[in-house]
């Protein structure tokens, strides 16, 4: 019914083909078994993304746990920095007195207490990440979101998503495209074309 009342396609079966996926770093220790329920179509005029619920592992051999999540994927068709954005927890505020830190804007707090920001770049990210950018974020439900070259990955729960939260992630997503400026690319490849290329959380 989403895909529909979005002019979406809608695919319901198994898909082992996981390897762009597996590409985001969230995923480098969390090994996919398969993908399902693929939504593809145009997020907004002329820029791709697709919806799938995923199922991962998280531990080693027998000790491993099964995950299955609801993600999305916008096909961006350039590059943004690489960086990881998600809720920061109480752990990750331990981190930082024992000397790990994650990067942070004095004059935007509640930013920096909602989210744990981190990429290798830190100069970059700190002149991609504006006051309107910031401020966007400060305003909105905390989502992990990984940008991996011209991909965007984001999910809010370890877990499937209901109807009402899926509506919930793709006006997000809208919102979130319009909040990073990002403008459809003529020739912007789409979820097939790209092989070769090498978000609340709870």
């Amino acid at each position: 019914d989403l895909a529909e009342g979005y002019g979406w396609s809608f695919d319901a079966t198994i898909d082992w083909d996981v390897e762009k996926l597996s590409a985001f770093q969230f995923f480098e220790t969390r090994p996919i078994e398969y993908r399902s329920n693929v939504i593809t179509g145009e997020l907004v005029p002329g820029l791709r993304w697709e919806m799938s619920d995923i199922t991962f592992d998280e531990g080693a051999l027998h000790a491993a746990e099964v995950f299955h999540t609801t993600v999305g994927v916008i096909h961006l068709g350039a590059d943004l920095p690489d960086f990881t954005l998600e809720r920061e927890e109480f752990f990750d505020r331990l981190m930082e007195f024992a000397g790990y830190r994650d990067i942070d804007f004095k004059l935007f707090p509640k930013f920096s207490r909602k989210f744990l920001l981190k990429g290798d770049d830190e100069e970059e990210l700190r002149a991609f990440f504006t006051k309107e950018r910031l401020s966007f974020f400060e305003e909105e439900a905390v989502y992990h979101i990984e940008s991996r070259g011209p991909r965007l990955l984001i999910f809010r729960y370890l877990r499937l998503g209901g109807a009402s939260e899926l509506v919930d992630m793709v006006a997000f997503c809208r919102k979130l495209v319009e909040a990073l400026a990002v403008e459809p690319v003529e020739g912007a490849s789409t979820p097939g074309d790209d092989a070769e290329e090498t978000g609340d959380v709870t």
